[in-house]
């Protein structure tokens, strides 16, 4: 984000984009909390293989 904060979305079903395509929300694992993002915030969004966990991500997560 361009406040330096990550979010990590494990898989695709954990994350909505609304109708208009410019918020996002990102639910954390267990679906009981979520963060509303400003897609037009983000500065970077990261790959990686289904299941593996990158170290930027995992030690920045705030969800």
């Amino acid at each position: 984000m361009a406040d330096g904060r990550s979010f990590e979305v494990r898989h695709h079903d954990f994350l909505l984009l609304g109708p208009n395509g410019r918020t996002a929300f990102v639910f954390s694992t267990s679906g009981a909390e979520f963060s509303i993002l400003d897609v037009m915030l983000m500065t970077e969004i990261e790959f990686g293989p289904q299941g593996a966990q990158s170290a930027t991500s995992a030690a920045s997560d705030q969800s």
